[in-house]
């Protein structure tokens, strides 16, 4: 079933309004190429007048090109401030690709500080929780199951202040699993 905007902005407004360091809350829903166009049509008739699968390159919103399945940010909160990065596929970087597979095959949530994708947009670096989700509610244990069955991804990003946070609280932090991608240039 689908989610409108205000649906889910409803579902994640509270989460936002209660710990300052989440800068957004994103629903990523994976789309075939078959249904690109639909989720397109359907993405402006809610309001997003310009929305179209896209991929940062070079700092520029450019159209996604052809390939079987996107993962595009379709809907996020708060708007206001993330709207620039809607329609981004976030696959189209491999490294987050490669971050979204895993989440997917070990129904893990993944945790990721990735500056070159979305981080070079905001004035601090973010840091992502990556939550798999499936189209059935008991998934099948196997890979192929979860291959088969995944619907999507709810990406939450926080700024690397909340990691000082856990630390200065006290919070134990080893059955995180964070990745750190460096990129000499940045």
């Amino acid at each position: 079933e689908y989610v409108s905007p205000d649906e889910f902005s409803t579902a994640v407004t509270h989460f936002i309004n209660n710990d300052e360091h989440v800068q957004f809350i994103a629903y990523l829903p994976r789309t075939t190429h078959k249904q690109r166009t639909n989720l397109e049509v359907i993405s402006r008739q809610y309001g997003l007048e310009s929305f179209q699968i896209s991929s940062y390159e070079y700092g520029a919103n450019k159209r996604m090109p052809k390939k079987s399945e996107y993962y595009p940010i379709q809907m996020i909160e708060p708007y206001n401030g993330n709207q620039h990065i809607l329609g981004v596929d976030f696959a189209s970087n491999s490294g987050i690709a490669e971050y979204l597979q895993s989440a997917r095959d070990k129904n893990e949530i993944v945790a990721v500080i990735e500056p070159e994708v979305i981080s070079q947009f905001y004035t601090q670096p973010l840091y992502f929780l990556i939550n798999p989700l499936y189209a059935k509610s008991t998934v099948k244990i196997t890979l192929k199951g979860r291959q088969e069955n995944i619907t999507g991804f709810l990406i939450t990003a926080f700024t690397l202040d909340h990691l000082y946070e856990f630390h200065k609280a006290g919070i134990e932090l080893s059955d995180i699993d964070i990745r750190f991608d460096i990129h000499p240039n940045n």
